[in-house]
């Protein structure tokens, strides 16, 4: 047995073990996999576009959509927070690197309304969560 095939054969062993034989390890118990919450935020810009115009037709737990923004000349990252009643704002640009990137590899990301705060302060306005 040549050495790479015998220190693999090591390595892979006990994973084998754990598992039994014929079941798919990567499918998801109940058939569905759970969606991971990535991040909780508020939505940038809220104040500039549609946000305090649809403020009172908002709610907690409107879905959001997420919509890259490539050609943005402030933030080649830049991701739109849209909802049916128009553009509420971005993602805020400390944590979008992450999501262009995964949208650019056609990951699927959720998004919902979580919290709706009447505030003078913007940022204090409106939340949101992302999940994958």
């Amino acid at each position: 047995m040549k050495r790479r095939r015998f220190i693999h054969s090591l390595f892979a062993l006990p994973a084998l073990a754990l598992y039994p034989a014929g079941k798919n390890i990567a499918a998801p118990v109940g058939g569905e996999a759970p969606e991971i919450l990535l991040q909780e935020s508020p939505i940038a810009g809220f104040q500039y576009y549609d946000g305090e115009l649809v403020f009172y037709d908002l709610y907690p737990g409107m879905a959001l959509e997420l919509v890259r923004e490539p050609d943005n000349k402030r933030d080649s990252q830049a991701i739109e927070v849209q909802c049916p009643l128009g553009k509420l704002g971005y993602v805020p640009r400390a944590a979008n690197t992450a999501f262009a990137q995964m949208m650019d590899r056609r990951v699927t990301l959720h998004a919902e309304l979580t919290q709706l705060t009447e505030s003078a302060d913007p940022w204090q306005m409106a939340r949101f969560k992302v999940w994958i």
